[in-house]
């Protein structure tokens, strides 16, 4: 079953570019940071690149890029929290032993909110995606939006925004098309123009 659903993942940079999109229509359609979903800092760390989602419900995932590399852990509601589903683990566990030497530290980082874990996977220099324990139908749907890009994402963003935006305009812009301020403030016609750029900055 690993397979089967890590397999319509997209590789590392694909990955890192659609998170990057929709952290800019975040930043648009929702000025206020509280109240968005997706974000993405640049400059996390020395040749690091973090992306995040955070819901309403609790449920999340950081994602963290290094070179060609890529990790990512979240919380989806009604799934087990990862250490009940590791085989022989009771309560505390060092998982970081399980993971890639790449990411060995990433589960030591508060930020990424390590005991809210109900998936982990990685993809090391373009190699198959992995992850720390078996998956089962229907998981990862919190990546939805990655994986099925412009239209899974201007759908969502009609439920949480209440915005109708171009899926064709949308996905030119996933494939790399360049915005233009015009573009933005159609979008969003009371967008802080200098406050954005000062946060599309952080995010490119």
């Amino acid at each position: 079953m690993n397979h089967k659903i890590l397999s319509v993942l997209p590789d590392a940079q694909k990955m890192k570019s659609s998170m990057r999109i929709m952290a800019v229509m975040d930043a648009i359609l929702s000025p206020d940071w509280e109240y968005r979903y997706y974000s993405y800092d640049a400059y996390w760390g020395s040749d690091e690149i973090m992306a995040s989602m955070r819901g309403s419900d609790g449920e999340h995932y950081f994602a963290l890029f290094r070179g060609n590399n890529v990790i990512i852990k979240g919380l989806e509601r009604g799934c087990p929290w990862i250490h009940k589903r590791i085989s022989g683990v009771k309560g505390e566990f060092p998982f970081e032993t399980l993971l890639p030497g790449e990411f060995c530290d990433f589960f030591s980082q508060p930020a990424f909110l390590p005991e809210e874990t109900s998936f982990c996977i990685w993809q090391i220099e373009n190699e198959n995606w992995n992850s720390l324990y078996e998956l089962k139908a229907g998981e990862l749907s919190i990546l939805e939006s990655i994986i099925h890009g412009a239209e899974a994402y201007a759908s969502w963003a009609k439920d949480y925004y209440e915005v109708e935006l171009d899926v064709v305009e949308l996905e030119r812009i996933f494939q790399g098309q360049p915005l233009n301020k015009e573009q933005y403030m159609k979008w969003n016609p009371k967008l802080n123009w200098e406050e954005f750029l000062k946060e599309y900055e952080s995010i490119l």
